[in-house]
């Protein structure tokens, strides 16, 4: 018998769970699983239900249910979260046919193709890691039963007919270190682009970081294409490019959106090309009247729509394209953070500490945009002299840079 066969999984599984039975108080559980680990099997299966445990708890914070999937270390660093494939699942299923098939060119451990395949579309899952589809297929035998399929198939050279959904996310750590050329990705933006030519919609998963502006400018003017960026809690998890009928042109062409946890839509904004850093900052006298500071979350600030959200919420840039919005008065919103200003005043050392002083405070927190000093130096170099904790915002003015004394409203 192999090590890492469908086998070898199923037997460690199996071993896992009759050693995690005889664990008990006292010890820690991991030294306790290990020494029954070792008492019930051989070394080599012993050594795969021990990885089985570490990386189903790794997991669970990411992967709800993660006690009963198979996982490898590179699979649960680039799988999706349930929450989100759920979310992306249930856009496919809102706007397609639940008829049509959809092929994952690049499965991972099948998060996404189980999500898609528990409403009953047809999924075949493809990667091209033979390791990969073994957990896939597993993975998938449990979730979902025999809606879906995973196979090995290179991405850049798919099997495809010409009426199937595309979803694919390109490896962009083909080497072990992460690559900023889309061209050196797996497989390679150009083939990716020529992939999605031949369907009729695409969901293609990017990094949080992605420079969006960069490779939109690569997609055929005429293509139906649509950006979303993804968050989760207070987290920016991923970005994703929609295309053909999963574009309609009816829906802005931008959009941010934050999940909660459980995977319920905690906000959303959208606007097209105008409403992407479309924002008037603040004069310096308007800046100095302001009775709150909102911080939007990273979604809405990576996207550009700072301009979609400042009239909802009554307020504009501390700053020439800055992330710091502020007002008299602003209205609460799910994908914004508001801060209370208690006391302001230019930010230098002297004038920071006589404000601490005066409001009795000692050790701060220090959040900054546009301010070129690490937050946690400014903490050391800014603590006030007094007693209490406090949370201090630096801001990049059109001139020069500011700092408020807030409380979280």
């Amino acid at each position: 018998m192999k090590p890492g066969t469908r086998r070898d999984r199923l037997a460690a599984e199996t071993l896992l769970a009759e050693a995690l039975a005889s664990t008990g108080e006292g010890e820690p559980q991991q030294l306790q699983l290990s020494r029954h680990l070792r008492r019930l099997g051989n070394p080599a299966l012993a050594l795969e239900a021990q990885g089985l445990f570490e990386l189903r708890r790794r997991a669970r914070r990411k992967l709800a249910g993660s006690d009963r999937i198979f996982l490898s270390a590179k699979g649960l660093e680039q799988s999706s979260s349930l929450a989100v494939a759920a979310w992306r699942a249930a856009r496919v299923n809102a706007l397609t046919a639940p008829h049509m098939p959809l092929v994952d060119l690049t499965c991972g451990i099948g998060s996404d193709a189980a999500a898609l395949a528990a409403g009953g579309r047809p999924v075949l899952a493809l990667d091209r890691d033979p390791e990969t589809v073994l957990l896939a297929s597993l993975n998938l035998e449990r979730l979902v039963g025999p809606g879906a399929l995973a196979v090995r198939a290179d991405a850049s050279r798919p099997p495809l007919r010409s009426e199937v959904l595309l979803m694919l996310d390109a490896d962009r750590r083909p080497e072990g270190r992460r690559e900023l050329d889309p061209e050196r990705w797996a497989p390679a933006w150009s083939a990716v682009l020529a992939t999605i030519a031949r369907a009729p919609g695409a969901c293609i998963k990017l990094a949080p970081a992605v420079e969006v502006d960069t490779l939109d400018a690569t997609l055929p003017s005429d293509l139906p294409r649509r950006w979303s960026w993804v968050g989760l809690g207070r987290e920016l998890v991923e970005v994703v490019l929609w295309t053909g009928q999963l574009a309609p042109s009816d829906a802005p062409p931008f959009e941010a959106l934050v999940l909660e946890r459980d995977g319920t839509l905690r906000g959303e904004v959208a606007g097209d090309a105008w409403a992407r850093n479309l924002a008037t900052p603040l004069t310096a006298a308007e800046v100095e009247a302001c009775a709150f500071i909102v911080e939007p979350h990273a979604a809405v600030v990576r996207s550009g729509l700072i301009g979609a959200l400042c009239p909802q919420l009554g307020v504009s840039p501390l700053g020439p394209r800055l992330a710091f919005l502020g007002g008299r008065e602003p209205v609460p919103h799910p994908l914004a953070r508001r801060w209370r200003v208690l006391a302001s005043c230019a930010a230098d050392r002297r004038r920071v500490r006589a404000m601490l002083r005066e409001a009795d405070v000692g050790p701060i927190e220090v959040f900054t945009r546009g301010h070129p000093t690490p937050p946690e130096k400014l903490a050391k170099s800014l603590r006030g002299p007094g007693h209490c904790p406090g949370v201090v915002l630096i801001a990049r003015l059109a001139e020069g840079h500011r700092a408020f004394l807030v409380e979280e409203a």
